[in-house]
Protein backbone atom coordinates (compact mmCIF):
# COMPACT_ATOMS: atom_id res chain seq x y z
CA UNK A 1 0.00 0.00 0.00
CA UNK A 2 1.41 3.39 -1.02
CA UNK A 3 2.26 5.58 1.94
CA UNK A 4 0.53 8.98 2.00
CA UNK A 5 2.75 11.51 3.71
CA UNK A 6 1.45 13.93 6.35
CA UNK A 7 -2.09 12.52 6.42
CA UNK A 8 -1.99 10.60 9.73
CA UNK A 9 -4.29 13.04 11.53
CA UNK A 10 -6.91 12.73 8.79
CA UNK A 11 -6.84 8.92 8.94
CA UNK A 12 -7.23 8.98 12.73
CA UNK A 13 -10.35 11.14 12.37
CA UNK A 14 -11.81 8.85 9.69
CA UNK A 15 -11.23 5.70 11.75
CA UNK A 16 -12.72 7.38 14.85
CA UNK A 17 -15.86 8.20 12.88
CA UNK A 18 -16.14 4.60 11.72
CA UNK A 19 -15.69 3.27 15.26
CA UNK A 20 -18.55 5.48 16.45
CA UNK A 21 -20.69 4.37 13.51
CA UNK A 22 -20.19 0.74 14.54
CA UNK A 23 -22.08 1.67 17.74
CA UNK A 24 -24.90 3.42 15.84
CA UNK A 25 -23.38 6.87 16.35
CA UNK A 26 -23.01 7.86 12.72
CA UNK A 27 -21.80 11.19 11.39
CA UNK A 28 -20.86 13.26 8.37
CA UNK A 29 -17.18 13.71 7.48
CA UNK A 30 -16.06 16.41 5.03
CA UNK A 31 -12.80 16.05 3.09
CA UNK A 32 -11.96 19.27 1.28
CA UNK A 33 -9.13 20.93 -0.57
CA UNK A 34 -7.88 22.31 -3.86
CA UNK A 35 -7.58 20.19 -7.03
CA UNK A 36 -4.67 17.79 -6.71
CA UNK A 37 -4.44 17.97 -2.92
CA UNK A 38 -5.23 14.25 -2.58
CA UNK A 39 -8.88 13.99 -1.51
CA UNK A 40 -9.52 10.88 -3.58
CA UNK A 41 -6.21 9.36 -2.54
CA UNK A 42 -7.17 9.70 1.14
CA UNK A 43 -10.60 8.19 0.45
CA UNK A 44 -9.13 5.27 -1.49
CA UNK A 45 -6.54 4.56 1.21
CA UNK A 46 -9.22 4.68 3.92
CA UNK A 47 -11.37 2.30 1.87
CA UNK A 48 -8.48 -0.15 1.58
CA UNK A 49 -7.85 0.03 5.33
CA UNK A 50 -11.46 -0.71 6.31
CA UNK A 51 -12.08 -3.41 3.69
CA UNK A 52 -13.88 -6.31 5.36
CA UNK A 53 -14.87 -4.18 8.37
CA UNK A 54 -17.38 -1.83 6.74
CA UNK A 55 -19.71 -1.77 3.77
CA UNK A 56 -18.26 0.57 1.13
CA UNK A 57 -20.56 2.53 -1.22
CA UNK A 58 -18.81 5.09 -3.42
CA UNK A 59 -20.12 7.36 -6.16
CA UNK A 60 -18.87 10.34 -8.16
CA UNK A 61 -20.45 13.60 -9.27
CA UNK A 62 -19.43 14.56 -12.81
CA UNK A 63 -18.56 17.93 -14.31
CA UNK A 64 -21.35 17.91 -16.90
CA UNK A 65 -22.71 21.14 -18.34
CA UNK A 66 -25.94 20.21 -16.55
CA UNK A 67 -25.46 17.36 -14.03
CA UNK A 68 -27.49 14.14 -14.12
CA UNK A 69 -30.04 14.08 -11.29
CA UNK A 70 -28.87 11.68 -8.54
CA UNK A 71 -26.12 10.38 -10.82
CA UNK A 72 -23.75 9.90 -7.86
CA UNK A 73 -26.08 7.31 -6.32
CA UNK A 74 -26.45 5.42 -9.61
CA UNK A 75 -22.73 4.60 -9.46
CA UNK A 76 -23.29 2.06 -6.68
CA UNK A 77 -26.85 1.01 -7.51
CA UNK A 78 -25.68 -2.56 -8.12
CA UNK A 79 -24.56 -2.73 -4.47
CA UNK A 80 -28.03 -1.82 -3.22
CA UNK A 81 -31.06 -4.08 -2.65
CA UNK A 82 -33.38 -4.53 -5.60
CA UNK A 83 -36.06 -1.96 -4.65
CA UNK A 84 -33.45 0.80 -4.32
CA UNK A 85 -31.63 -0.25 -7.49
CA UNK A 86 -34.90 -0.33 -9.41
CA UNK A 87 -35.81 3.14 -8.13
CA UNK A 88 -32.50 4.55 -9.42
CA UNK A 89 -33.03 2.97 -12.85
CA UNK A 90 -36.30 4.83 -13.35
CA UNK A 91 -36.13 8.05 -15.39
CA UNK A 92 -38.01 9.73 -12.52
CA UNK A 93 -36.47 8.58 -9.24
CA UNK A 94 -39.11 8.51 -6.45
CA UNK A 95 -38.93 11.38 -3.98
CA UNK A 96 -38.81 8.75 -1.24
CA UNK A 97 -35.39 7.47 -2.40
CA UNK A 98 -33.34 9.17 0.39
CA UNK A 99 -35.70 7.77 3.03
CA UNK A 100 -35.46 4.32 1.45
CA UNK A 101 -31.66 4.56 1.54
CA UNK A 102 -31.75 5.61 5.20
CA UNK A 103 -33.83 2.57 6.11
CA UNK A 104 -31.43 0.34 4.22
CA UNK A 105 -28.40 1.77 6.05
CA UNK A 106 -30.23 1.27 9.34
CA UNK A 107 -31.07 -2.37 8.63
CA UNK A 108 -27.76 -3.79 7.36
CA UNK A 109 -25.38 -5.64 9.66
CA UNK A 110 -22.26 -3.69 10.53
CA UNK A 111 -21.25 -0.13 9.70
CA UNK A 112 -21.45 1.42 6.23
CA UNK A 113 -19.37 4.14 4.61
CA UNK A 114 -21.30 6.14 1.99
CA UNK A 115 -18.80 8.14 -0.10
CA UNK A 116 -20.06 10.93 -2.38
CA UNK A 117 -17.10 12.42 -4.26
CA UNK A 118 -16.85 15.86 -5.87
CA UNK A 119 -20.17 17.14 -4.54
CA UNK A 120 -19.21 20.64 -5.73
CA UNK A 121 -20.57 19.29 -9.06
CA UNK A 122 -23.71 17.79 -7.52
CA UNK A 123 -27.16 18.42 -8.98
CA UNK A 124 -29.89 19.88 -6.84
CA UNK A 125 -31.59 16.54 -6.16
CA UNK A 126 -28.30 15.12 -4.87
CA UNK A 127 -27.73 18.14 -2.65
CA UNK A 128 -31.23 17.69 -1.22
CA UNK A 129 -30.47 14.01 -0.58
CA UNK A 130 -27.28 15.01 1.25
CA UNK A 131 -29.36 17.13 3.62
CA UNK A 132 -31.91 14.37 4.24
CA UNK A 133 -29.21 11.77 4.85
CA UNK A 134 -26.78 14.00 6.72
CA UNK A 135 -29.25 15.33 9.27
CA UNK A 136 -30.22 11.78 10.23
CA UNK A 137 -26.76 10.24 10.59
CA UNK A 138 -26.50 10.56 14.36
CA UNK A 139 -28.32 7.32 15.21
CA UNK A 140 -27.25 5.32 12.15
CA UNK A 141 -24.43 2.76 11.83
CA UNK A 142 -22.99 4.76 8.94
CA UNK A 143 -20.55 7.48 7.91
CA UNK A 144 -21.49 9.92 5.14
CA UNK A 145 -18.17 10.97 3.60
CA UNK A 146 -18.29 13.99 1.26
CA UNK A 147 -15.40 15.36 -0.80
CA UNK A 148 -15.44 18.72 -2.54
CA UNK A 149 -13.39 21.72 -3.62
CA UNK A 150 -14.36 24.76 -1.53
CA UNK A 151 -13.09 27.12 -4.23
CA UNK A 152 -15.67 25.78 -6.68
CA UNK A 153 -18.67 26.27 -4.37
CA UNK A 154 -20.03 29.69 -5.22
CA UNK A 155 -21.69 31.77 -2.47
CA UNK A 156 -25.19 31.17 -3.84
CA UNK A 157 -24.70 27.48 -4.58
CA UNK A 158 -27.12 25.15 -2.72
CA UNK A 159 -24.23 23.00 -1.44
CA UNK A 160 -23.21 25.76 0.97
CA UNK A 161 -26.63 25.67 2.63
CA UNK A 162 -26.53 21.86 2.66
CA UNK A 163 -23.16 21.79 4.46
CA UNK A 164 -24.53 24.23 7.02
CA UNK A 165 -27.65 22.09 7.47
CA UNK A 166 -25.62 18.99 8.38
CA UNK A 167 -23.18 20.80 10.66
CA UNK A 168 -24.83 19.31 13.75
CA UNK A 169 -23.96 15.77 12.66
CA UNK A 170 -20.53 16.57 11.17
CA UNK A 171 -17.83 14.88 13.24
CA UNK A 172 -14.84 16.12 11.24
CA UNK A 173 -13.98 18.63 8.54
CA UNK A 174 -10.65 17.55 7.09
CA UNK A 175 -9.11 20.40 5.12
CA UNK A 176 -6.14 18.82 3.37
CA UNK A 177 -3.00 20.94 3.40
CA UNK A 178 -0.14 20.94 0.88
CA UNK A 179 2.89 18.82 1.65
CA UNK A 180 5.74 20.42 3.57
CA UNK A 181 9.18 20.91 2.04
CA UNK A 182 10.40 18.01 4.19
CA UNK A 183 7.77 15.67 2.75
CA UNK A 184 8.59 16.76 -0.80
CA UNK A 185 12.27 16.11 -0.06
CA UNK A 186 11.43 12.52 0.85
CA UNK A 187 9.71 12.09 -2.50
CA UNK A 188 11.91 14.12 -4.84
CA UNK A 189 15.36 13.62 -3.36
CA UNK A 190 18.03 15.98 -4.68
CA UNK A 191 15.48 17.68 -6.95
CA UNK A 192 13.29 18.62 -3.97
CA UNK A 193 13.98 22.36 -3.97
CA UNK A 194 12.90 22.76 -7.59
CA UNK A 195 9.88 20.50 -7.21
CA UNK A 196 8.67 22.25 -4.06
CA UNK A 197 9.13 25.71 -5.61
CA UNK A 198 7.07 24.74 -8.68
CA UNK A 199 4.41 22.67 -6.91
CA UNK A 200 3.83 24.56 -3.68
CA UNK A 201 3.49 21.14 -2.05
CA UNK A 202 0.41 20.11 -4.07
CA UNK A 203 0.78 16.29 -4.11
CA UNK A 204 -0.41 15.93 -7.70
CA UNK A 205 1.92 18.65 -8.93
CA UNK A 206 4.75 16.99 -7.00
CA UNK A 207 4.00 13.58 -8.53
CA UNK A 208 3.76 14.93 -12.08
CA UNK A 209 6.93 17.01 -11.79
CA UNK A 210 8.89 14.02 -10.48
CA UNK A 211 7.50 11.76 -13.21
CA UNK A 212 8.44 14.30 -15.90
CA UNK A 213 11.90 15.05 -14.55
CA UNK A 214 14.48 15.76 -17.27
CA UNK A 215 17.58 17.80 -17.93
CA UNK A 216 15.61 21.03 -17.91
CA UNK A 217 12.66 21.81 -15.65
CA UNK A 218 9.24 22.12 -17.32
CA UNK A 219 7.90 25.70 -17.31
CA UNK A 220 4.51 24.58 -16.00
CA UNK A 221 2.64 21.55 -14.81
CA UNK A 222 0.72 21.36 -18.09
CA UNK A 223 4.04 21.09 -19.89
CA UNK A 224 5.07 18.34 -17.48
CA UNK A 225 1.89 16.39 -18.22
CA UNK A 226 2.07 16.94 -21.97
CA UNK A 227 5.74 15.98 -21.98
CA UNK A 228 4.66 12.54 -20.77
CA UNK A 229 1.80 12.42 -23.28
CA UNK A 230 4.17 13.23 -26.16
CA UNK A 231 6.08 10.00 -25.44
CA UNK A 232 3.00 7.82 -25.96
CA UNK A 233 2.26 5.72 -29.00
CA UNK A 234 -0.17 7.35 -31.44
CA UNK A 235 -3.06 5.02 -30.60
CA UNK A 236 -2.65 5.60 -26.86
CA UNK A 237 -2.38 9.37 -27.27
CA UNK A 238 -5.50 9.49 -29.44
CA UNK A 239 -7.41 7.39 -26.92
CA UNK A 240 -6.28 9.72 -24.13
CA UNK A 241 -7.58 12.73 -26.08
CA UNK A 242 -10.92 11.03 -26.68
CA UNK A 243 -11.43 10.15 -23.01
CA UNK A 244 -10.41 13.66 -21.93
CA UNK A 245 -13.58 15.00 -23.58
CA UNK A 246 -15.81 13.09 -21.12
CA UNK A 247 -16.35 14.68 -17.69
CA UNK A 248 -15.47 12.31 -14.87
CA UNK A 249 -15.14 8.86 -16.42
CA UNK A 250 -16.07 7.09 -19.64
CA UNK A 251 -18.21 3.96 -19.71
CA UNK A 252 -16.52 0.97 -21.32
CA UNK A 253 -19.60 0.14 -23.41
CA UNK A 254 -19.41 3.62 -24.92
CA UNK A 255 -15.70 3.15 -25.61
CA UNK A 256 -16.42 -0.17 -27.33
CA UNK A 257 -18.45 1.75 -29.91
CA UNK A 258 -16.45 4.98 -30.10
CA UNK A 259 -13.01 3.33 -30.27
CA UNK A 260 -13.08 -0.42 -31.04
CA UNK A 261 -9.87 -2.08 -29.90
CA UNK A 262 -9.28 0.50 -27.18
CA UNK A 263 -8.33 -2.21 -24.68
CA UNK A 264 -4.93 -2.57 -26.38
CA UNK A 265 -4.21 1.17 -26.44
CA UNK A 266 -5.20 1.62 -22.80
CA UNK A 267 -2.47 -0.71 -21.52
CA UNK A 268 0.28 1.85 -22.04
CA UNK A 269 -1.84 4.56 -20.42
CA UNK A 270 -2.40 2.46 -17.31
CA UNK A 271 1.26 1.51 -17.09
CA UNK A 272 2.19 5.19 -17.25
CA UNK A 273 -0.41 5.86 -14.52
CA UNK A 274 -2.36 8.30 -16.65
CA UNK A 275 -5.59 6.28 -16.65
CA UNK A 276 -7.20 3.75 -14.37
CA UNK A 277 -10.02 1.37 -15.24
CA UNK A 278 -12.47 -1.17 -13.92
CA UNK A 279 -14.84 -3.44 -15.86
CA UNK A 280 -17.36 -0.61 -16.33
CA UNK A 281 -15.40 2.65 -16.56
CA UNK A 282 -12.12 4.22 -17.62
CA UNK A 283 -11.02 7.50 -16.08
CA UNK A 284 -8.01 9.75 -15.60
CA UNK A 285 -6.12 9.18 -12.38
CA UNK A 286 -6.43 12.90 -11.76
CA UNK A 287 -8.65 15.66 -13.07
CA UNK A 288 -5.71 18.01 -13.60
CA UNK A 289 -4.12 15.59 -16.06
CA UNK A 290 -7.43 15.39 -17.89
CA UNK A 291 -7.69 19.18 -18.00
CA UNK A 292 -4.17 19.50 -19.38
CA UNK A 293 -4.80 16.93 -22.11
CA UNK A 294 -8.20 18.38 -23.03
CA UNK A 295 -6.83 21.93 -23.29
CA UNK A 296 -4.09 20.72 -25.63
CA UNK A 297 -6.60 19.45 -28.22
CA UNK A 298 -7.31 21.97 -30.99
CA UNK A 299 -10.94 23.19 -31.26
CA UNK A 300 -11.61 21.48 -34.59
CA UNK A 301 -10.47 18.07 -33.36
CA UNK A 302 -12.26 18.60 -30.06
CA UNK A 303 -15.50 19.05 -31.95
CA UNK A 304 -14.90 15.84 -33.92
CA UNK A 305 -14.17 13.88 -30.74
CA UNK A 306 -17.36 15.10 -29.07
CA UNK A 307 -19.26 14.04 -32.21
CA UNK A 308 -17.76 10.55 -31.99
CA UNK A 309 -18.76 10.26 -28.34
CA UNK A 310 -22.25 11.56 -29.10
CA UNK A 311 -22.84 8.86 -31.72
CA UNK A 312 -21.74 6.17 -29.26
CA UNK A 313 -23.96 7.59 -26.52
CA UNK A 314 -26.94 7.55 -28.86
CA UNK A 315 -26.34 3.87 -29.60
CA UNK A 316 -26.31 2.93 -25.90
CA UNK A 317 -29.39 5.09 -25.19
CA UNK A 318 -27.58 7.36 -22.77
CA UNK A 319 -29.02 9.90 -20.37
CA UNK A 320 -30.37 12.97 -22.25
CA UNK A 321 -28.18 15.26 -20.11
CA UNK A 322 -25.09 13.50 -21.45
CA UNK A 323 -26.39 13.72 -25.01
CA UNK A 324 -26.98 17.46 -24.65
CA UNK A 325 -23.51 18.02 -23.15
CA UNK A 326 -21.66 16.38 -26.06
CA UNK A 327 -24.05 17.55 -28.76
CA UNK A 328 -23.50 21.14 -27.70
CA UNK A 329 -19.72 20.68 -27.82
CA UNK A 330 -19.96 18.93 -31.19
CA UNK A 331 -22.10 21.70 -32.66
CA UNK A 332 -25.01 19.31 -33.32
CA UNK A 333 -27.85 21.74 -32.70
CA UNK A 334 -30.49 19.27 -33.89
CA UNK A 335 -29.69 16.92 -31.00
CA UNK A 336 -29.47 19.83 -28.54
CA UNK A 337 -32.87 21.09 -29.63
CA UNK A 338 -34.42 17.63 -29.43
CA UNK A 339 -32.89 16.40 -26.16
CA UNK A 340 -32.90 19.59 -24.03
CA UNK A 341 -36.68 19.42 -23.40
CA UNK A 342 -36.36 15.74 -22.45
CA UNK A 343 -33.51 16.45 -20.05
CA UNK A 344 -35.46 19.38 -18.61
CA UNK A 345 -38.49 17.23 -17.85
CA UNK A 346 -36.43 14.49 -16.25
CA UNK A 347 -34.66 17.06 -14.06
CA UNK A 348 -38.02 18.57 -13.17
CA UNK A 349 -39.45 15.24 -12.01
CA UNK A 350 -36.33 14.69 -9.88
CA UNK A 351 -36.95 18.18 -8.42
CA UNK A 352 -33.56 19.38 -9.66
CA UNK A 353 -35.04 22.78 -10.41
CA UNK A 354 -31.81 24.60 -11.30
CA UNK A 355 -30.93 21.87 -13.82
CA UNK A 356 -34.45 21.88 -15.24
CA UNK A 357 -34.29 25.64 -15.71
CA UNK A 358 -30.89 25.34 -17.41
CA UNK A 359 -32.21 22.76 -19.88
CA UNK A 360 -35.41 24.72 -20.56
CA UNK A 361 -33.34 27.82 -21.24
CA UNK A 362 -31.11 25.85 -23.60
CA UNK A 363 -34.18 24.50 -25.39
CA UNK A 364 -35.51 28.02 -25.82
CA UNK A 365 -32.30 29.00 -27.62
CA UNK A 366 -33.17 26.45 -30.30
CA UNK A 367 -36.93 26.97 -30.28
CA UNK A 368 -37.14 27.56 -34.04
CA UNK A 369 -35.33 24.28 -34.73
CA UNK A 370 -37.72 22.10 -32.74
CA UNK A 371 -39.80 19.72 -34.90
CA UNK A 372 -43.29 21.03 -35.51
CA UNK A 373 -45.39 17.90 -35.29
CA UNK A 374 -48.80 17.64 -33.68
CA UNK A 375 -48.61 18.11 -29.94
CA UNK A 376 -45.23 19.89 -29.89
CA UNK A 377 -44.65 23.20 -28.21
CA UNK A 378 -44.44 26.15 -30.51
CA UNK A 379 -41.24 28.16 -30.79
CA UNK A 380 -42.88 30.97 -28.82
CA UNK A 381 -43.86 28.70 -25.91
CA UNK A 382 -40.35 27.20 -25.72
CA UNK A 383 -38.84 30.69 -25.55
CA UNK A 384 -41.17 31.43 -22.65
CA UNK A 385 -40.46 28.14 -20.88
CA UNK A 386 -37.52 29.37 -18.74
CA UNK A 387 -39.53 32.33 -17.45
CA UNK A 388 -42.52 30.09 -16.77
CA UNK A 389 -40.39 27.41 -15.08
CA UNK A 390 -38.69 29.89 -12.74
CA UNK A 391 -42.00 30.24 -10.90
CA UNK A 392 -43.50 26.82 -11.59
CA UNK A 393 -43.83 24.50 -8.58
CA UNK A 394 -46.63 22.15 -9.61
CA UNK A 395 -46.25 18.52 -10.62
CA UNK A 396 -48.70 18.63 -13.50
CA UNK A 397 -47.38 16.89 -16.61
CA UNK A 398 -45.93 19.01 -19.39
CA UNK A 399 -46.96 18.79 -23.00
CA UNK A 400 -46.06 15.63 -24.96
CA UNK A 401 -42.43 14.92 -25.85
CA UNK A 402 -41.21 14.43 -29.42
CA UNK A 403 -41.49 10.80 -30.46
CA UNK A 404 -37.93 11.07 -31.76
CA UNK A 405 -36.49 11.52 -28.26
CA UNK A 406 -33.74 9.20 -27.03
CA UNK A 407 -35.01 5.61 -27.04
CA UNK A 408 -35.50 4.16 -23.60
CA UNK A 409 -36.95 7.29 -22.02
CA UNK A 410 -40.70 6.65 -22.05
CA UNK A 411 -41.83 10.11 -21.02
CA UNK A 412 -45.51 9.59 -21.83
CA UNK A 413 -45.75 6.47 -19.68
CA UNK A 414 -43.80 8.17 -16.90
CA UNK A 415 -46.16 11.12 -16.74
CA UNK A 416 -49.29 8.98 -16.92
CA UNK A 417 -48.02 7.04 -13.90
CA UNK A 418 -47.03 10.12 -11.90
Amino acid sequence: MVDLLERDQEFRALHAALRDAAHARGSVVLVTGEPGIGKSAVVERFGAEVAGRARWLRGFCDDLATPRPLGVFRDFSEELPQPLADALRQPSVPASFPSMLLEHLRSVDGPSVLVLEDVHWADQATVDAVVVLGRRMADLPAVLLLTYRPGEVDPGQPLRAAIAAVRGTTSAHLELAPLSSAAVARLAGPDAERVFALSGGNPFFVTELIAGRGDSPPPSLADAVMGRVAQLEDASRELLELISMVPGRMATDVLDIAEPGWSLAVEQLERRQLLTSDPRHVRFRHALTQAAVRSSVLPGRRRVLHGTILQALQEVRADPAELVHHAEAAGDTDVVAEQSPVAARLARVAESHREAFSHFRRASDFADRLPRRTGHRSGRSWRAAPTWWAGQRTRSPPSPVPSSCAPGWDIRRRWSAA
